[in-house]
């Protein structure tokens, strides 16, 4: 090959070199150009130009002079209202929130419905006076980051918390209304061991029937048009207290011994979360019983407490199965009584209940 061909191959060469690279840089721009106007676009807004943070504050009854556990172990104290030995109960460990937003004041349009779950950190619990709405008790208060996207052009917005020690099955496949929230649903499972009766120990809500002085429902999102809107909020417990109490008649002693003591027909299916006083028939069929078993201190006179999910009704029925095998059902006739406020319909009791066998 001589080399002028040599030469002019190159200088073609070159040449398809540099129009590649200018029709690289064409395709570059105008891939540039494009995602520029896509990401300028009005009508797709990044949701952090619609959307602010806003801090929760979660606080839980203390319901005692004792502390609760921080971590693995327990500290024991007295349940209000209650004078008989005090029990363990755990800090929360898992976090459910449920945001309603309105777009009008009246609350007439919807805006949009948030769900967060967070995991806390039980450390981060710590003791503090009551807060804001009540004031015959103190408060453990979550100090760990806690909060949610609120719209900035919300004219209203409510929230609802679940707490619990352990992951907690709510049945919330539809939650497009704020009706639908109230009225949500969870389940648990029964174990022979009686760890249901610890998850309900340690399970807390927010009512959806409490208000607070204004009279409006108490979770509802406070300052919402100012630049640091927030909520303050006290979880209850969502299970009632059975403070079951038996005693055999002296006489009948020689004769008649306590071996178990059944509680029938309690909820473990589809109980109602955020409405815990208004559990029925209507909304549950599934039930299971709760065994209470004795032993030679306890066969003639004993008490025993567990956590149940409250009956609207106020019916319970207990089955005695004494050490002969011989057995009797009896309605209980419980007194009642509630741990925060006896006219309100809104927090679960503590419930005590004599068995006076002859």
């Amino acid at each position: 090959m001589r080399h002028t061909d040599i030469f002019h191959t190159i200088l073609t060469s070159v040449g398809a070199a540099f129009s590649m690279l200018r029709l690289g840089r064409t395709l570059v721009l105008l891939v540039g150009l494009c995602l520029f106007a896509w990401g300028c676009s009005s009508d797709e807004v990044a949701p952090e130009e619609d959307l602010r943070r806003m801090p929760v504050h979660i606080s839980i009854p203390m319901e005692g002079s004792v502390s609760r556990s921080t971590g693995d172990s327990q500290k024991d104290y007295h349940v209000i209202g209650d004078p008989g030995s005090p029990e363990g109960l755990d800090l929360p460990k898992e976090c459910y929130i449920y945001m309603v937003t309105y777009e009008d004041e009246n609350c007439q349009t919807l805006l949009k419905i948030f769900t967060e779950h967070f995991s806390l950190d039980s450390s981060k619990w710590e003791p503090e006076s009551e807060r804001e709405y009540w004031s015959d008790f103190q408060v453990y208060t979550y100090k760990g980051e806690l909060s949610v996207y609120l719209p900035k052009a919300a004219k209203v917005g409510r929230i609802y918390v679940a707490l619990s020690k352990e992951n907690l099955r709510v049945n919330d496949n539809d939650i497009s209304t704020e009706e639908k929230i109230k009225n949500l649903t969870f389940d648990f499972e029964i174990s022979e061991e009686g760890e249901h009766n610890s998850f309900l120990k340690n399970l807390y809500s927010t009512p959806a029937n409490c208000l607070d002085k204004e009279g409006n429902y108490y979770g509802t999102i406070k300052d919402i048009k100012s630049n640091v809107p927030y909520v303050d909020i006290i979880c209850y417990h969502v299970a009632a207290k059975l403070d079951l109490h038996w005693n055999v008649a002296k006489e009948s002693q020689p004769t008649k011994s306590v071996d178990e003591i059944k509680v029938n027909n309690l909820y473990h299916k589809k109980c109602s979360l955020f409405l815990p006083t208004e559990n029925s028939e209507v909304n549950t069929t599934e039930t299971y019983s709760e065994k209470i078993a004795t032993d030679v201190g306890t066969q003639w006179m004993g008490r025993q407490s567990v956590y149940i999910i409250f009956k609207k009704g106020r019916e319970f029925e207990f089955e005695v199965t004494y050490t002969s095998g011989s057995t009797t059902t009896t309605p209980g006739a419980p007194d009642y009584d509630n741990v925060y406020d006896a006219d309100s319909p809104s927090f679960t009791p503590w419930i005590r209940c004599m068995l006076d066998i002859k």
